[in-house]
């Protein structure tokens, strides 16, 4: 059975697209001023590790389930491979 999804007024949604398009599109005036400081795996790091911390916080708001050690090694093959 699928899971329940919250449903999200059209406000929510406009917000949403533009808080992401906002950050899309400033990541290119980060990229131009910090280039002469940052390599570009640093910098894809650094981008990686953003993501992975409000992907985090957005699973502990929400209640998700944390996936069990098994399911996180197997995730850690994939994204190596």
């Amino acid at each position: 059975m699928p899971a329940q999804t919250p449903d999200a007024s059209p406000r929510t949604v406009v917000l949403a697209a533009g808080v992401t398009v906002v950050l899309w599109a400033s990541e290119f005036i980060a990229i131009r001023g910090t280039i002469d400081h940052f390599s570009p795996g640093a910098m894809a790091l650094l981008r990686m590790a953003v993501g992975a911390a409000v992907l985090g916080l957005i699973v502990a708001r929400s209640g998700l389930r944390v996936p069990g050690r098994r399911d996180l090694a197997l995730v850690a093959v994939w994204g190596i491979a």
